[in-house]
Parts: C-alpha cells; structure tokens; sequence
C-alpha cells in the first residue's frame, strides 16, 4: 500500500560547461505520510528564516519546515487552518510575513487572506472573493494580489462571480485594508467576447460569473496584474498600483 508522498525535493545546482547545461543532485526530501492528495501544493521560502512553507489541503493546514541545514529538513510546526476556513489553496511569504488564501467551507461565501509570521503567529485576517485560488506578493511587499476563482457548484446552483482581491500592506500587515475588484463591468458583453475567442459556457450564467481567475503574476515594469482565466482562453490585465485602479 502506498503510504508516504514525497512534497518537495531539494537540488543541489551545478553549473556545467557548456552554460546551456545544468546538472541537478537531490539533498534531502520531506514525507507528510499521504499519497495520492494535496498534501504539498504550494511551497515558499523565507530567506531570512531559512524556512519553506507549504499548504497541506488535505489536512488544512501550513506546514514550515527549516532548511537551514538543506541535508536535513527539520518540521517547525503544522498550522491549523480550519478556525479561519475550509481549505488552504495557497501562500506566499515576502520579508517575514506569510500571506495564505483561505477558502469558505459554502461554495458561494467569501473566503480569506490569513496573515502569519514565520512561526506561524496569527497577524491578522481580511476578506477575499469566492474561492481564493492564488495569491502573491507584489515585488515591493506592500500589496498582495488574489485570484478568486469562484467555481460554481457542481449542478450549477450557484455559480458565484470571480474576482481580485488587492490587499493594501501600505500601513502594515495589522492594518491590512482589502479591495474587491469584480468583471461585472463585462456584464451584457457576451457575445462579444464569445466572438473574440473567450469561452462563456455555463448554464444561464454572465460574464462575471464565467470569469474565473485562477492564476495570477506581476509585470514590475508597468505595475500590472495578469489573471489567468481557468478554461476561458484569456487573461485579464489590471494596474495594482492603487486600490482604486
């Protein structure tokens, strides 16, 4: 029977003549005892703690492992999720602060940005859209960005509208203030974006319903959001700069 799902390998990184070669060695491997769950989805480290966190859906909860020795991952503590949601989908962690997207235990309720420290000390906790799938730090730690993909339910019951969250760190993670950025504008627009390639496919629903960010980055440059939109064939771009953009 299978028992053990290895969530993470380490790799030692050799550069080899010629540049375009690299040659990777596994250090070390860490076991959460499930196999065949999502047990180790999303994993991030802090290079100040020389500490990996990843989420575990199938127990809730935030593992933190230390790497200070890369030979030997040494368990730092398993945090509970469950008093803030009903499921982990992701993490982040910028300059000591771990930023993890919580998701309601109803499919139609707004899950939640859970912020902790290294240790996994509760910081504080704001309000995200319908399922928070993924979510990131922006490059200068002052904003987190979510993707909440709001998946309906199965028999199309409820099918709540996606969205991004932006969440202003400006005054500290204390004091976190959160924006909900919705599609409703494209409301009445669907055909036209049937007609530009967009799939809009469930039953009754509009375009802000059918829209489902599920994956988002940061174009540094320009100060932009990309969202990918779960098996739409499109993404959407958004300035992050202010929460009023």
């Amino acid at each position: 029977m299978k028992k053990i799902y290895f969530i993470c390998s380490f790799v030692l990184v050799s550069l080899c003549l010629p540049a375009q070669q690299i040659s990777l060695s596994p250090l070390a491997s860490y076991h959460t005892g499930v196999f065949d769950e999502g047990a180790a989805e999303i994993v991030a480290f802090d290079v100040a703690s020389q500490r990996l966190f990843f989420t575990n859906a199938n127990d809730n909860s935030v593992t933190i492992l230390s790497i200070a020795d890369p030979n030997s991952l040494t368990l730092v503590a398993d945090i509970d999720m469950s008093p803030y949601g009903d499921g982990v989908n992701s993490l982040d962690v910028h300059d000591g602060l771990v930023a993890v997207a919580v998701v309601a235990q109803e499919v139609d309720a707004a899950g939640s940005v859970v912020f902790m420290d290294t240790d996994g000390g509760f910081v504080s906790e704001v309000q995200a859209g319908v399922l928070p799938d993924m979510l990131l730090f922006t490059e200068d730690g002052l904003k987190v960005l979510v993707a909440n993909e709001g998946q309906p339910s199965d028999d199309y019951a409820m099918d709540p509208e996606g969205s991004v969250t932006i969440v202003d760190l400006a005054a500290g993670a204390e004091a976190a203030v959160a924006t909900q950025v919705s599609f409703s504008g494209f409301i009445g627009q669907e055909d036209a974006l049937r007609a530009a390639g967009i799939r809009i496919f469930g039953p009754g629903a509009n375009a802000a319903q059918d829209l489902e960010p599920e994956y988002d980055c940061v174009i540094v440059r320009w100060q932009y959001c990309l969202c990918i939109m779960s098996r739409k064939q499109c993404l959407s771009a958004g300035r992050h700069c202010n929460r009023d953009s």
